[in-house]
């Protein structure tokens, strides 16, 4: 599967290697991809093998797009739109939308309470299929996702087979994926987000907590 991820940031580096390591080819698009790489693919790249390796590229935003089949947007909200011009060329793409539209004070999110990013960027661009998926954990924790437990990661979208082929990309990253159904859901699970935040804020937990939604069988 080709994988392009907008952004180079701490999500973006945290959920390249798993996909790398299942085999999937992952392409970085930067606005300078050049100057990332030379930043950052030794880190990447170390303990993956080479045949993993081998699947990493960078490319500019535009070019990253257009030769990817799923989207990851893992830039900040106010560079979302910008960076996705490239999906108005028709074609039908998967695209993951992971951004937390929060005010800097975490009172509250940059965008109207009754809507969410990932409705926002649907709107916009109706030839692809968005799910919104990895904005409830911290990148710290989709980098080592080892808990006593597999950590619950909720995704929604409006289509079932992008939601299927989403789960499995969860999956790959160590995370059990929760199917919450429409994309109704993402306002929700950017309200979640934000009460998980506020939780490590107020516990101290830094980055290193995750959502674990448990069930068991009826009695």
């Amino acid at each position: 599967m080709d994988i392009g991820i907008l952004g180079t940031g701490r999500v973006a580096q945290a959920l390249a290697p798993h996909w790398l390591l299942g085999g999937h080819r992952v392409c970085f698009g930067s606005r300078d991809p050049d100057t990332r790489r030379a930043a950052l693919e030794s880190s990447l790249i170390q303990g993956l093998g080479a045949e993993a390796a081998a699947g990493l590229s960078w490319r500019p935003v535009d070019r990253c797009v257009e030769g990817s089949e799923i989207v990851v947007v893992a830039v900040p909200w106010d560079a979302a739109l910008a960076s996705l011009e490239q999906l108005r060329d028709g074609r039908r793409r998967i695209v993951i939308d992971c951004i937390n539209p929060l005010r800097p004070d975490l009172k509250g999110k940059v965008i109207d309470d009754a809507t969410s990013t990932l409705r926002v960027l649907q709107d916009h661009f109706t030839a692809s299929d968005f799910v919104k998926a990895f904005n409830s954990a911290s990148s710290a924790v989709m980098a080592d996702s080892h808990f006593d437990q597999v950590p619950s990661m909720p995704i929604c979208g409006d289509n079932e087979v992008a939601r299927q082929r989403v789960a499995e990309l969860v999956a790959a990253a160590g995370f059990e994926p929760i199917d919450c159904g429409d994309s109704l859901a993402a306002t929700w699970l950017e309200a979640v987000t934000l009460l998980t935040i506020r939780m490590a804020i107020q516990n101290r937990w830094k980055g290193d907590c995750a959502v674990k939604w448990e069930r068991r069988e009826s009695r």
